[in-house]
């Protein structure tokens, strides 16, 4: 059996250690404040870069939409998707204008066809009325011929009766 002779108390306050716990707390508070405020910062200056181009190219399409077709759309040199879209953009606005040009001559020869077309008929309905004047003319000369040799008959016979009557016969 063991006697117990006395006995002896350590103590230590915990006031140091909960100090030291909650400066770590705050610490780690700032810290991931800052961390997450940093992380805002980047990824909107990163956003507002990525998101330029893709403005650039909206406002283009509203320029292409309202007819100016020599829209260029001048995002730097990008291997990436955007730089894909911008390249086919201007490709289609190239080839838009080259089909908008092409089109306004087919419009304008065919304005010309139908133009001709009028002409053509014009001339057609001058030449159906001269055909119709020459065979009136025709025609009246044709009545005119015999008519003046009656006349000229007419003429001699009533001559001839004058005469006889001037005669007594």
């Amino acid at each position: 059996p063991q006697h117990v002779i006395g006995y002896a108390q350590a103590g230590m306050t915990t006031r140091y250690i909960e100090e030291t716990i909650d400066g770590m707390h705050r610490t780690m508070l700032w810290t991931t404040l800052l961390a997450v405020l940093f992380a805002v910062l980047i990824t909107s200056v990163m956003v507002r870069i990525s998101i330029r181009p893709i403005n650039e190219l909206v406002a283009a399409t509203g320029r292409v939409a309202g007819g100016d077709y020599d829209v260029k759309v001048t995002t730097p040199v990008r291997n990436d998707e955007v730089g894909d879209l911008a390249a086919s953009f201007n490709k289609m606005t190239a080839d838009l204008k080259v089909s908008r040009t092409a089109l306004g001559e087919k419009k304008l020869l065919e304005d010309l066809v139908d133009e001709l077309k009028k002409t053509q008929q014009q001339l057609v309905q001058a030449g159906k009325m001269a055909a119709i004047g020459q065979l009136a003319a025709g025609v009246a000369h044709e009545i005119n011929n015999p008519l003046a040799g009656m006349k000229g008959y007419a003429q001699l016979a009533s001559e001839h009766i004058r005469a006889r009557q001037q005669t007594g016969i």
